[in-house]
């Protein structure tokens, strides 16, 4: 892993990888997820199966860059289990138990 990412993490606790995951996957997420009515929050407030309803989803949750670097923090054992999106607004919002985001 590069150093600056290593650096990063043991200073700030995250790292930012720009060159992670191209525009047009990103782009792509962004279309699948809104054409699904992920982004309707009167709809839907949290969704916890992404991993496995959405195809781009799960291509980014086995991408070379990120489980590159997410192997060098956690460990050669890591793998993606679940993904996840929360809606926190002023007008829902609601607590968590201590947890890690990736």
């Amino acid at each position: 892993m590069n150093v600056r990412y290593t650096e990063a993490i043991n200073k700030l606790g995250y790292a930012i990888h720009a060159e992670a995951v191209p525009i047009w996957e990103l782009n792509q997420i962004i279309h699948e997820l809104a054409n699904n009515d992920v982004f309707r929050y009167e709809i839907n407030s949290s969704i916890y199966n992404l991993l496995s309803e959405f195809s781009s989803i799960s291509a980014i949750a086995v991408n070379k860059n990120i489980i590159e670097v997410v192997k060098e923090v956690i460990g050669q054992d890591a793998i993606p289990l679940k993904a996840i999106i929360i809606d926190k607004t002023k007008q829902n919002n609601w607590g968590l138990d201590w947890h890690q985001d990736l």
